[in-house]
C-alpha cells in the first residue's frame, strides 16, 4: 500500500511540469490533499529573479521555512485572539497580515532596486 502511495505523489510530482492538456496538472489535487497553497510555487520561481542565481536557494529555504512557520503559529494564534475578543475580530486580522504582506514585499523590492 505504500509504494502505491508513494507512486501515486511521484506522478503527481511529475504531472505538475506537464502541459495541462497532457494528463492535466497535479498541482490542484496536491494543494488539496497536501494542504500546500497556491503561492508556494510562485514564491520559489520568483526568487532566482528577485535575489539572483547565487543566493536563490538560500532565499527559498528561509521563504519556505517562513511559511511553515506562519502556517503553523497563525491559526493558534488568532485562536487564542478570537477566544478573548470573539470571531469578528478575523477580518482584521487578515487584513493587518495581508498589509504587513504587502508591505514587506514593496519594502523588498526597493532594498532590491537600491542594490543594482
Amino acid at each position: 500500500m505504500c509504494s502505491l502511495l508513494l507512486a501515486v505523489i511521484y506522478l503527481m510530482f511529475i504531472s505538475l511540469g506537464l502541459p495541462d492538456s497532457l494528463l492535466g496538472s497535479g498541482w490542484p489535487t496536491m494543494q488539496a490533499a497536501f494542504g500546500v497553497p497556491f503561492s508556494y510555487p510562485a514564491i520559489q520561481h520568483m526568487a532566482p529573479t528577485n535575489f539572483g542565481k547565487r543566493y536563490s536557494t538560500a532565499v527559498i529555504g528561509l521563504q519556505m521555512a517562513s511559511a511553515y512557520v506562519g502556517s503553523t503559529f497563525m491559526p493558534m494564534v488568532f485562536g487564542n485572539l478570537q477566544q478573548h475578543t470573539g470571531i469578528g475580530i478575523m477580518p482584521v486580522y487578515l487584513l493587518v497580515f495581508a498589509i504587513l504582506n504587502i508591505g514587506l514585499l514593496e519594502r523588498t523590492y526597493v532594498v532590491l532596486k537600491n542594490k543594482h
